[in-house]
């Protein structure tokens, strides 16, 4: 789930944001790693709905507070970013809870 929502929140950057992509491509891609291994390590230590829940919110706040601070990102298309990587954190969610639904 990891991989798939980083390239995701690269992608939302590059369509959300207007010219950021290609200033800070580095930025975009450390922030989209740490935010899958944050997620990875709140999903492993608390391996439940509420462990997922606290992953993508925390996940959000670390993807807005880097977005805006570190890459210069206004603050509306930081918040449109978010809310859609979100969406895309909750359809990740149901595509595997649909391939691997024991587990």
């Amino acid at each position: 789930m990891g991989v798939i929502s980083a390239v995701g929140l690269y992608i939302l950057v590059s369509v959300f944001s207007s010219g950021t992509e290609s200033d800070a491509r580095w930025k975009i891609l450390v922030i989209a790693i740490v935010s899958a291994v944050v997620q990875s390590a709140v999903m492993y230590a608390v391996p439940n709905v509420l462990g997922l829940v606290f992953a993508v919110v925390l996940s959000l706040g670390l993807i807005v507070g880097a977005l805006v601070f570190w890459c210069g990102v206004e603050r509306k298309p930081a918040f449109k970013i978010a809310g859609s990587y979100f969406a895309l954190c909750v359809a990740i969610a149901i595509g595997m809870a649909f391939i691997h639904p024991n587990g």
